[in-house]
């Protein structure tokens, strides 16, 4: 996931996409899906990044509460994303 923000940033969006693909299909992970949802955003990817805050939004209600209140950024942040993408 790391290496996908960073090419990212790069402004490598092939190789971003290659990465978290490759990472979501190591570890499952909502992070992995959600920072693939704003790349996929930005890129101009709407359909993918949709699909991709979907599979977020149901591996982050399926994580503990501890988990979930570990960074208060990543709901704002899926929120963020939620309303740009109606």
């Amino acid at each position: 996931m790391q290496l996908g923000i960073c090419l990212a940033r790069l402004d490598d969006p092939e190789n971003a996409c290659l990465s978290y693909q490759k990472a979501i299909e190591m570890e499952t992970d909502f992070l992995f899906h959600l920072n693939y949802a704003v790349t996929l955003a930005n890129l101009g990817r709407a359909d993918d990044a949709r699909a991709q805050l979907d599979a977020f939004d149901t591996l982050y209600a399926e994580a503990d509460e501890a988990t979930r209140e570990a960074d208060p950024e990543v709901p704002l942040l899926a929120q963020r994303l939620r309303s740009t993408r109606s």
